[in-house]
């Protein structure tokens, strides 16, 4: 991830990256992709990142990805709160009840058959997402795309490419 700070009243960008007990911050005058390149660790990793969907890391197409769960709550929460949908306040306590309960475990991560019937909780309330949508948008006088849509099918393409939800990263 990345947050901004000014340096000689100048906007810089400090990126994090951390796996397991490891921290790694560094700063730079950009944000996206030449920040990320210079930094020289995504362009190296053969793994999974999980981030925010910001576009310059979804362009590293020799990794995995999946959504960071902070910042798929904070979408969530402006769904909420701008059309009070009933799939998005699911989906956020789904997210905050496994969060809450990997949070009070030593090894902080789902057994296996938690992990399955997470997965099925989340498919079923994406599916119920895509109903509900699918019903405003036939009400729906202008056919233009819903924001909530974008996050739904979003949801889907990731959960497809590699299972969101690892507790670890919710």
């Amino acid at each position: 991830d990345e947050t901004s700070l000014r340096v000689d009243k100048k906007n810089h960008w400090i990126h994090v990256y951390s796996s397991g007990d490891i921290t790694i911050k560094f700063l730079h005058q950009k944000r996206g992709k030449e920040a990320i390149e210079f930094i020289g660790i995504i362009p190296l990793y053969g793994g999974i990142i999980i981030h925010d969907c910001w576009a310059s890391y979804l362009s590293y197409g020799h990794l995995e990805h999946g959504l960071c769960g902070s910042h798929l709550l904070r979408e969530l929460t402006f769904i909420i709160d701008s059309s009070a949908y009933r799939w998005a306040k699911k989906m956020k306590r789904l997210l905050q009840r496994v969060c809450k309960m990997v949070s009070r475990r030593k090894e902080k991560c789902l057994t296996a058959n938690e992990h399955l019937k997470l997965q099925h909780l989340y498919k079923k309330i994406l599916l119920a997402g895509k109903k509900e949508l699918i019903e405003l948008q036939l009400l729906a006088t202008e056919r233009k795309r819903l924001y909530d849509q974008n996050l739904i099918d979003l949801d889907t393409y990731y959960e497809g490419q590699r299972q969101l939800l690892d507790a670890q990263a919710v």
